[in-house]
């Protein structure tokens, strides 16, 4: 019963806090793509001088 109020509690906030919990997460979101992004460009960076191609 207490994990249905929590869960409960959790979704009357979400619903009275509609606009700002929509901005978190969007940003949040936002945040993980750039990092993600960043991640990818590093670890091609850090594997294109070591690749060997077919046309060589």
């Amino acid at each position: 019963m207490e994990k249905e109020d929590d869960v409960l509690s959790d979704l009357s906030y979400v619903a009275k806090n509609f606009d700002d919990v929509a901005k978190e997460t969007i940003v949040l979101v936002l945040e993980a793509a750039i990092a993600e992004i960043i991640g990818l460009r590093i670890a091609l960076q850090t594997a294109a001088p070591k690749a060997t191609w077919a046309t060589d």
